[in-house]
């Protein structure tokens, strides 16, 4: 066993979300957890996103977004570049907590599940307003053509 990384996570729980995040980079981002008491963070367009913006409560939208045994906050490919997750969380949650604009996330209708909406991009801004205690979220509908 390698243990030369221990890290500490806490474990969120919010409604129907349940997800675990590094405490050291909540401590770091200097954000306390459930802390704003607005209805969701603050909200401007991304230059490729059209409106209308409308506010959706969390509990509206799909908790299942990338699959049981995939954590929410991991290194990746976003948008052909490579991203630590730790600079992904500080910069999000920096923003929340001095209430700087963030785009809305995307979200499109669900169907046939017991959810109104699915996620379609957003999910660090998702899961980090859950953490931030809001209890919507700025949300762009998106159809498939």
């Amino acid at each position: 066993m390698n243990l030369d990384v221990i890290t500490l996570n806490m474990k969120i729980e919010a409604g129907t979300y349940h997800f675990f995040i590094n405490s050291e980079w909540v401590a770091e981002s200097g954000l306390k957890p459930f802390s704003k008491t607005a209805d969701h963070y603050s909200y401007k367009l991304d230059q490729d996103q059209t409106g209308p913006v409308i506010i959706v409560n969390h509990s509206d939208i799909d908790p299942n977004i990338r699959g049981k045994d995939t954590p929410v906050f991991k290194n990746g490919i976003v948008d052909g570049k490579s991203v630590v997750a730790r600079k992904r969380v500080l910069s999000i949650l920096t923003a929340i907590d001095q209430d700087a604009a963030l785009p809305p996330v995307e979200i499109r209708e669900a169907g046939n599940w017991p959810y109104r909406f699915k996620l379609h991009n957003g999910c660090h801004r998702l899961h980090l307003s859950i953490l931030a205690g809001f209890r919507s979220i700025p949300a762009v509908l998106v159809t498939w053509l």
